[in-house]
């Protein structure tokens, strides 16, 4: 038998293994490798470090911003303006309506009642009546069951409790109107001041102007900031005020005055067309005129209840209530269109007037005379 040639198999050449100085040995491509995975693996951490900087920053800034809150500006102390001066007259109404309830229905027929049983028991013990002291014996309990029932009924509608919270909370929020009616004189005041320097700015740009392209600090917001005497109140924080007076009164308003402030409210809503802001804008300008039709139309609607025949004693149809408040509220844009027309025209034409007539006769007669 033949014996099969051996497979002769060419071996592969072994790189050089280089060794270090300490006497160890260290392939050069692992150490390739190593160097490539160590230098992927530091910009890695380095971008999570530059990362994590980043996130840091970011919510460092969304803390500050968060703290920092919304400012006040003239804007939002007119709208917040507005707000509490309806609720303050809501609750005065309310306040009215509950006071009369609880004076005419419980607390005067009460001591009136109490009067008379006092007197009808004095009479009974004199000896001239004696013959009917038991039917004024008993006509005296009857009044005084009846002096019971009013005050276990008034114990229970509690007209006088109502009418005393929203007093309370009406006090407070006149309170709050008053402070947020001089804070916006002083709101105004600040974004003058701030206009001012924004329109000196862009007057002396080139002046102002440094060598980095930055502005000298003219119109600075931040700087407005400084001198904001309200810079540290937000409006957050008259809103919890706000609110905390609200929260003090359980009692709630009737259901029938806050429903016709609301629609009031939607009705002007509903009229802000095209056509009407369009109007609007031809009549009162870049005036924000919305605020003031608003407050207007709340004006008119609490002095259409108060001057309703039936109130307190009865809260007049909310629906009747808004009807007639937009109505006027219509004839009285009407009016304010050309409520100056008069005056500019006494002006240039001073004859036109009875005054000015007058003054024009005096002087003629004061001149022939002298």
């Amino acid at each position: 038998m033949n014996e099969a040639a051996p497979v002769i198999v060419d071996p592969v050449p072994e790189e050089p293994i280089k060794s270090d100085g300490n006497g160890g040995e260290n392939n050069s491509v692992g150490s390739g490798e190593s160097k490539s995975v160590q230098h992927v693996t530091s910009d890695v951490s380095k971008d999570a470090d530059s990362q994590k900087v980043s996130v840091t920053k970011s919510s460092i800034k969304s803390k500050k911003k968060k703290k920092q809150g919304v400012k006040f500006n003239y804007q939002n102390a007119a709208v917040l303006e507005q707000q509490v001066q309806m609720n303050l007259v809501q609750n005065s109404l309310a306040h009215q309506y509950f006071q009369f309830r609880q004076y005419w229905y419980f607390t005067l027929p009460q001591a009136f009642l109490t009067a008379i049983a006092s007197v009808l028991a004095f009479v009974a013990s004199s000896e001239k009546l004696e013959e009917h002291a038991q039917s004024i014996n008993l006509f005296v309990g009857s009044i005084s069951a009846a002096v019971v029932l009013f005050q276990t009924i008034s114990g229970i509608r509690q007209y006088g409790v109502k009418a005393d919270r929203h007093q309370n909370v009406a006090v407070q929020l006149r309170d709050l109107r008053d402070d947020l009616i001089i804070t916006k004189f002083k709101l105004n005041e600040v974004q003058n001041d701030a206009e001012n320097k924004r329109i000196v700015c862009f007057e002396n740009i080139g002046v102002v102007q440094d060598s980095s392209g930055g502005s000298g600090g003219y119109g600075d917001v931040d700087s407005d900031a400084e001198t904001d005497p309200n810079a540290n109140d937000t409006f957050q924080d008259v809103q919890k005020r706000y609110q905390t007076c609200l929260s003090g009164c359980t009692s709630v308003v009737p259901i029938k005055i806050t429903e016709a402030f609301h629609g009031v409210r939607t009705n002007l809503e509903v009229a802000e067309t095209r056509n009407n802001i369009k109007y609007l804008h031809n009549l009162y300008g870049n005036f924000d005129y919305n605020n003031q039709l608003k407050s207007k139309a709340y004006d008119i609607l609490a002095g259409e209840i108060i001057n309703h025949p039936l109130f307190p004693m009865r809260i007049p149809n909310s629906k009747v209530m808004v009807d007639r408040t937009m109505i006027i509220l219509k004839n009285r844009l009407k009016e304010q269109a050309n409520f100056y027309d008069d005056v500019f025209v006494d002006i240039e034409n001073p004859g036109s007037s009875f005054f000015g007539r007058f003054s024009a006769q005096r002087r003629r007669h004061t001149g022939a005379t002298v």
